[in-house]
C-alpha cells in the first residue's frame, strides 16, 4: 500500500490560517517593529518574522481567539522579541498612538496640519534618545506595560524607568509642547501641574 504524499507547507490548514494573519496584520505590526527598532528595517524584519513563528508554534493558544485579540497577542510578543533583542544586543520604541489617541478634536483646519508637524516632532526627539530611553518609551509610555515589567525586561530598577519616564517626558515638552497627558508613576503627582510633566 503506498501512503499518500505529505501536504505541502501551503496546503496546511495551519500554515493557510497563519499565512491569512500575517498578510492582514504584518503591516501594521512592521510600522510597530520599525520604531521599536529605531529605523533599523532589517532588525524590524526580523523582529515581525520572529512574532508570526511564535503565532505559528502558539496557533492552539491563538488561534481560536477573535481579530483583536490576535492583534494585542502580537504585539505584546513584539514588544518581548524587542527586548529580548535589546538585551542581546546591548548597544545603543509607535510613541503614534499614545499622540494620535490622546490628541483633542480638532478646532479649526489647520489643526491637523499642526498636530502632524508635532507628532513628527515627538516621534524624530524619541528616535534620538539614547537606546534605554527609547526602549523605556516603548515599553512604557507605547505598550503600557507597568513599570516593574519594564524594569524586569530591561534589567533595570524601576526607579530607573520611573527616571527615563520624566526625563523623556521633558524632552517631549521641551520639544513639542505639553500636548500628552500622562498619569505618572507618583499617585501624589498633579497631572495638570507643568512643572512635573
Amino acid at each position: 500500500m503506498t501512503r499518500s504524499p505529505e501536504p505541502s507547507p501551503g496546503e496546511s490548514p495551519l500554515f493557510s490560517a497563519v499565512e491569512k494573519l500575517y498578510r492582514a496584520e504584518a503591516p501594521k505590526l512592521f510600522r510597530r517593529a520599525l520604531f521599536l527598532s529605531q529605523g533599523n528595517r532589517g532588525r524590524a524584519e526580523d523582529l515581525v518574522q520572529e512574532v508570526f513563528e511564535a503565532a505559528f508554534m502558539s496557533w492552539e493558544t491563538i488561534g481560536h481567539k477573535d481579530s483583536g485579540e490576535q492583534m494585542a497577542w502580537l504585539y505584546r510578543v513584539l514588544y518581548y522579541k524587542a527586548a529580548d533583542a535589546w538585551r542581546e544586543d546591548r548597544r545603543e520604541r509607535s510613541l503614534m498612538d499614545l499622540i494620535s489617541n490622546q490628541l483633542p478634536p480638532p478646532q479649526d483646519a489647520g489643526y491637523p496640519a499642526l498636530c502632524s508637524i508635532a507628532l513628527d516632532r515627538a516621534l524624530k526627539v524619541v528616535m534620538e534618545m539614547p537606546p534605554v530611553r527609547h526602549r523605556v518609551v516603548c515599553l512604557r509610555l507605547l505598550a503600557g506595560l507597568p513599570p516593574g515589567e519594564v524594569a524586569g525586561m530591561l534589567g533595570i530598577e524601576q526607579s530607573t524607568v520611573r527616571g527615563h519616564v520624566q526625563a523623556a517626558r521633558a524632552e517631549l515638552r521641551k520639544e513639542v509642547g505639553p500636548i500628552l497627558p500622562y498619569v505618572d508613576d507618583d499617585p501624589d503627582a498633579d497631572p495638570t501641574a507643568t512643572g512635573r510633566r
